[in-house]
């Protein structure tokens, strides 16, 4: 940990700017002094912008300004750490969590659904990481609150079944999923789903990003090539610009864990099944009176579905829809 301050950038706050989003019901309002911020949340959360509301649920505000002690990136202790293309640790206080980059700050504060950020000019060199990590966690917090519970994978759905793919990065989710969409399925997400669940733990999975991101090869196979997003060399395709694969949420009927790696084994456990999505998802016992709630909700989702798993087959952009069949016969077997 470096301890450097949080740079102020008069250029960026002419003005006070508000950004307001309706995520299924939760609302959510942004207020900051920066435009950088805002300007990657409308583009990652395109499909939730809204117009300006009154009593929203949950706050975003934003600040280059440099803060007292509760601020001060140097005495903050790594109690939670998180893999990816820069360090990135949080520390839980009573009801409020810190993350930080080592340049900027995030505060979260469960009780009032509020999370204040100091940033960093720094911290927005890598725009995906800004996007897709440190503004995305906060909001990911947040929304448990309200009862919607993030979790990593990719699900497709038709009038007969759901099929839920879970698997580590790299393991095939996306372009499995994609390979649905050419056999007429929808798609509910890829990558970033919410988990609720109803007063009877009936499980329903909604969408948190919509849209595809697929490597150039595979892309052009789904529809006419685009090029590919700067920051992750992938192509990213909003569901809203393909209504025909879109599904606003659903019901899994199935779970299939996705190995990278050849196995013989076909049985999935359901408590090798609850490993693997808290360690997908390392905030879900972060803060303790959400931990519960958010276990209980993964509970739910296993107990309820048809529990699967298989090395992923190998993906060419020759067999990409000729895929399907093969995995829902090695589902009903």
């Amino acid at each position: 940990m470096n301890g450097k301050s949080v740079v102020s950038q008069p250029n960026d706050r002419a003005s006070i700017r508000t950004a307001h989003f309706n995520f299924h019901g939760i609302k959510l309002r942004c207020v900051s002094t920066l435009s950088r911020p805002l300007d990657l949340l409308r583009d990652r959360l395109a499909p939730y912008v809204s117009e300006s509301f009154s009593n929203p649920d949950l706050f975003f505000t934003f600040n280059s300004e440099v803060y007292g002690n509760p601020w001060r990136i140097q005495h903050m202790k790594p109690e939670l750490r998180w893999i990816r293309s820069h360090p990135f640790w949080g520390e839980l206080i009573s009801d409020r969590l810190r993350l930080t980059d080592e340049k900027s700050i995030a505060l979260i504060e469960y009780k009032k659904a509020h999370a204040f950020f100091r940033m960093s000019e720094e911290t927005f060199t890598d725009s995906h990481f800004a996007a897709r990590t440190f503004l995305l966690l906060p909001l990911i917090e947040l929304l448990r609150t309200k009862g919607l519970f993030y979790l990593h994978g990719s699900l497709v759905s038709s009038p007969e079944r759901s099929i839920l793919f879970l698997g580590p990065g790299g393991s095939g989710k996306s372009t499995t999923a994609a390979s649905f969409l050419l056999n007429g399925w929808k798609l509910v997400g890829d990558d970033n789903l919410l988990l609720t669940v109803d007063s009877n733990d009936n499980p329903t999975l909604l969408p948190l990003e919509q849209e595809l991101s697929l490597s150039h090869e595979f892309a052009s196979s789904l529809s006419s090539a685009k090029e590919p997003s700067m920051e992750t060399k992938k192509v990213r395709f909003q569901l809203k610009d393909h209504p025909q694969w879109k599904a606003d949420h659903a019901n899994p009927t199935d779970i299939v864990m996705l190995e990278p790696e050849r196995t013989s084994q076909t049985e999935c456990k359901p408590c090798h099944l609850m490993e693997h999505l808290i360690r997908e998802n390392p905030m879900a016992p972060a803060y303790p009176p959400l931990a519960k709630d958010h276990l209980r909700a993964f509970k739910a989702l296993i107990q309820r579905t048809r529990l699967h798993r298989m090395t992923t087959p190998r993906i060419s952009p020759d067999n990409l829809k000729t895929l399907p069949p093969f995995i829902l016969n090695k589902l009903s077997v």
